[in-house]
């Protein structure tokens, strides 16, 4: 699949360069590139444009200000921002334009690396127009009651409260990963736990991301009876605590059990996308599903040709979050369309999923339909079920306890 790509940078000899490092891709990539930000907008008008890297500081014109602009008029391209910086007044200019950061110099791998995840996620959402839609989003909006926790957290310049309250906001949470593990701050081997991706950002940063007028939105607008952004986070993080849980109990390493947890976390992130883009046809495909008795995924794909699973993936491999985390989110409704046959987080997604619905009562009568037996059996856990679900019945049991203390 061809890929056309647009380079802007305001140096000749930094274009003459990319000319020469991508060269051996030409058969590849039809390649483009603009000495300035009007002239890329030029190029943009006369050709079809897949994915933009910007220079960020330019005259006249800058990166972020370029983006803006195609992020308004070509609401398709992926942007990508390309800067030898990293203060904080980039990352404010920059984390709603922007998909994705990469330090300069560009390497030919980092890049040739990043257009396979972009051709990898459309295929996780073939449909242009909702892809079109998802990319106009430049970080998902918060919750409404989030703020005041967190501002106390902030004045405190507490690190270690404002990594626990910070749970309380699923959305943000994926604001504060596409931060920590783009270029800014150079290459990581690792995807960083909420703790370290606070620690990395510090208290002023963090100050300027929450207080900064129009950075962050809120669902205040979108509180109804058919939608609970409140019991949704709530069933992100128990799923979260259950797959983790799962991982440790297969005797997986510390980072495949982070990534299992993460994973559980962002798994029905595509939901607040979906409520955040189409919030009247999602209120109205609520209703036909309580009307119906339908599950989501089979709503979602008769209403959108689509799944909250593949939308939440899809904007978080452009974010750059790890593909086995993109996994479990894309397929964590029905995993056996995957041939794995190892524990994988989308093994422990699935898994915990489905007993988060079971022990509040959501899907009672239906554990064993909604369980795919059959990837369980690839990845040998199905023998373990019994145990799995004591586990995550005792985390379950422990919280209802712990909300108890809190309520008497």
């Amino acid at each position: 699949m061809t890929i056309s790509i647009l380079f802007v940078d305001d140096e000749p000899n930094i274009l003459k360069g990319l000319k020469r490092t991508f060269y051996s891709m030409r058969s590849e990539w039809k390649m483009f590139y603009a000495l300035s930000g009007s002239q890329a907008l030029k190029i943009m008008s006369e050709n079809e444009i897949d994915l933009l890297v910007s220079d960020m500081y330019m005259p006249e014109m800058d990166g972020a200000e370029l983006l803006r602009h195609v992020q308004s008029k070509y609401p398709h391209v992926i942007r990508i921002i390309l800067s030898g910086h990293s203060d904080i007044k980039l990352i404010l200019k920059t984390l709603f334009p922007a998909h994705k950061f990469l330090n300069k110099p560009c390497t030919q791998k980092q890049l040739i690396n990043i257009v396979k995840r972009i051709l990898l996620a459309q295929k996780l959402l073939p449909q242009q127009e909702t892809r079109t839609s998802i990319n106009q989003i430049g970080a998902l909006p918060s919750q409404p009651f989030f703020f005041p926790v967190m501002q106390q957290a902030l004045y405190r310049q507490d690190l270690e409260m404002i990594s626990r309250d910070i749970f309380y906001d699923v959305g943000m949470i994926a604001n504060l990963l596409k931060v920590t593990v783009n270029s800014f701050f150079g290459e990581m081997d690792h995807l960083p736990s909420i703790q370290e991706a606070v620690n990395m950002l510090g208290t002023d940063v963090l100050n300027n991301l929450f207080n900064s007028n129009g950075y962050l939105a809120t669902y205040e607008d979108f509180i109804t009876p058919e939608i609970s952004v409140d019991r949704l986070w709530r069933h992100c993080l128990r799923t979260a605590k259950f797959s983790a849980a799962i991982a440790k109990q297969e005797s997986q390493d510390s980072n495949t059990v982070h990534h299992c947890f993460i994973a559980g976390l962002l798994h029905d992130i595509g939901k607040y996308i979906l409520i955040y883009k189409y919030f009247d046809s999602y209120r109205e495909l609520l209703q036909k599903m309580e009307k119906n008795d339908m599950n989501s995924t089979q709503a979602e794909l008769e209403h959108f040709k689509t799944t909250h699973g593949a939308v939440g993936a899809y904007l978080m491999a452009l974010w750059g979050i790890p593909y086995d985390i993109i996994e479990a989110m894309a397929f964590h409704y029905n995993p056996s369309l995957l041939k794995h046959t190892c524990f994988t987080p989308l093994a422990a997604v699935h898994t915990a999923n489905v007993l988060e619905h079971y022990f509040c009562k959501l899907r009672q009568d239906h554990l064993q339909r909604d369980l795919d037996i059959k990837y369980l059996q690839q990845t040998g856990l199905e023998n373990r079920l019994p145990q799995i679900k004591e586990t995550c019945k005792k985390i379950y049991q422990s919280e209802l306890s712990e909300q108890k203390q809190l309520l008497f």
